[in-house]
């Protein structure tokens, strides 16, 4: 009876395992989007998405969080059993401190240092910290269920500013362009002759996301 209940206990234990290691395969050209983090004061909610991972199909994990118009990259190679331990931070400039929440960034990459499990589903990916801190992201084409259209080509450069229309039709008010002000840090309006219905904006590529999400954006298109 002892050795049955050892062997049952055992294979549970290989299972539960299987479950927390990141695989290749399955995360192969994704990009996820870091929603919550959670730590010893509680689940906190991340800023307009900044935080990004995408992995790409040679075994790279690229880390970015972009305040205005600077990113700062990382990478670490993952395999079947997991992501390398630990993560290398290695930061590329200097943020714009007075967009940045840098208590919030520096959180983010001492979580990220200190990764020793990891959750996966179909929506979901979760990299813990031991038992306290994790950081939980979301599939970016999961931000919100019907986004709204975005036309045009974008620019070449994926880390230059990118300048779009936004059309906001009947949601045209005076305060509008500083209701986007104060929900997106590094938005800003460009001169333009057209009605208040549509506005010529610059913004980084993670804010563009969030406003496709956005309900008083009708449409967008790249300028």
């Amino acid at each position: 009876m002892k050795k049955l209940l050892m062997s049952v206990t055992t294979v549970c234990l290989v299972a539960c395992q299987g479950d927390t290691v990141l695989d290749s395969q399955a995360l192969a050209n994704t990009e996820w989007v870091l929603k919550y983090s959670q730590s010893d004061i509680g689940l906190q909610e991340s800023l307009s998405g900044l935080f990004t991972v995408k992995f790409d199909a040679q075994s790279q994990m690229e880390v970015s969080h972009q305040c205005g118009t600077y990113m700062t990259t990382y990478t670490a190679e993952y395999t079947s059993d997991g992501l390398s331990a630990p993560i290398k931070i290695s930061s590329m400039g200097s943020p714009d401190e007075a967009n940045c929440d840098t208590t919030q960034l520096m959180a983010y990459q001492n979580t990220l240092n200190a990764v020793t499990d990891y959750d996966l589903n179909a929506d979901t990916l979760i990299l813990n910290e031991g038992n306290i801190a994790s950081l939980i992201l979301v599939r970016r084409f999961n931000l919100c269920s019907a986004p709204a259209s975005l036309t045009g080509s974008p620019p070449d450069d994926v880390y230059a500013p990118i300048t779009v229309w936004l059309d906001v039709g009947d949601n045209a008010h005076p305060g509008i362009t500083q209701v986007f002000d104060e929900q997106y840090p590094d938005f800003m309006v460009m001169p333009s002759s057209e009605c208040d219905a549509r506005i010529l904006a610059s913004m980084n590529r993670n804010t563009l996301d969030q406003l496709r999400c956005n309900d008083a954006v009708n449409s967008i298109t790249y300028r």
